[in-house]
């Protein structure tokens, strides 16, 4: 996405849908994404490579929370 960050996109569609459940996903590790300011505690993340395991635990937990 050349004029937005995944975050940015999150954050434009929760203004338009309050209680939208994101899970954010990258090859960096989530200590990275911390550090760069992209992710805060409250946020849902999985990183790169997962298993179709991974995710689906991963997704059940975003529902559930």
């Amino acid at each position: 996405m050349p004029q937005m960050n995944g975050r940015q996109l999150a954050d434009r569609l929760i203004a338009l849908r309050p209680g939208l459940k994101c899970l954010y996903t990258s090859s960096y590790s989530a200590d990275v994404m911390g550090h760069r300011g992209i992710l805060i505690d409250e946020m849902k993340f999985i990183a790169k490579p997962f298993t179709f395991g991974d995710l689906a635990e991963k997704v059940r937990e975003v529902i559930d929370h």
